[in-house]
């Protein structure tokens, strides 16, 4: 009984118990920390907390997002095909083609285009990074915004309906190839319930790293110029 406990213990030491708002901070400053822009930051700390709370590790898949991201810009970016086919010649619909959806690049950029085009823009797309990411994307909008994203896997009879979060249940089918269409409609009622979770400690530390990059040092000069919380209790 004794050795068992012991090894509970440094399992335990291993990981890293983190709230919902911990979990939303430390992934929003990691994504700006590693190069992202501010709003793409907060919509995937934002989808990483979402996976958090639903049963995935949504810190996990985040750091290797970045990490992938990283060593893209420290060479030349993956080149991606992206073409506009308006509606005409026989189709009923705007059809975005995206030779390769980067969830922290085109997958924030194709969810907007979709929400400003419901019910006539569809969205084809070739080779998908983290089909999790960008199911979490697509709740975390769907949340905000209402109505329904359909995705339709090139070998499926049956479409996916992605109408709120029981869609992190299962993921998605293996497949390349998928089209994404969104119809608008209410906003649901229900909402996802944040609670405490908990993650492997290498990946809190490797994503507060990145977090950290995004402060400055705790200098005379830097609080004169803004930095902290001020040089005397009045301001």
């Amino acid at each position: 009984m004794a050795s068992t406990c012991v090894v509970c213990e440094a399992v335990d030491l291993l990981r890293r118990t983190c709230s919902a708002n911990e979990v939303l901070q430390v992934a929003r400053k990691a994504c700006i920390g590693s190069g992202l822009a501010v709003d793409r930051a907060e919509d995937l700390a934002e989808a990483a907390a979402l996976l958090q709370c639903s049963g995935h590790d949504g810190l996990a898949q985040l750091l290797v997002l970045l990490e992938g991201h990283e060593a893209a810009s420290a060479h030349l970016p993956a080149t991606v095909q992206i073409d506009l086919v308006l509606r005409g010649e026989g189709r009923s619909t705007d059809q975005l083609r995206v030779s390769h959806l980067r969830p922290h690049i085109e997958g924030i950029a194709v969810i907007d285009w979709l929400l400003a085009n419901p019910q006539i823009g569809t969205v084809f797309i070739e080779k998908t990074d983290d089909e999790m990411l960008l199911i979490g994307l697509l709740v975390c909008a769907i949340q905000r915004f209402g109505g329904v994203f359909i995705l339709q896997a090139s070998h499926k009879a049956d479409a996916i309906k992605i109408r709120n979060a029981s869609a992190l249940k299962y993921g998605l089918p293996e497949t390349e190839v998928w089209t994404l269409s969104y119809q608008s409609g209410q906003v649901a009622s229900s909402a996802v319930l944040y609670h405490h979770t908990d993650t492997d400690l290498s990946v809190w530390e490797a994503l507060e790293a990145r977090a950290n990059l995004t402060y400055v040092p705790a200098t005379e000069t830097s609080r004169q110029t803004g930095a902290g919380a001020g040089l005397v209790d009045n301001d």
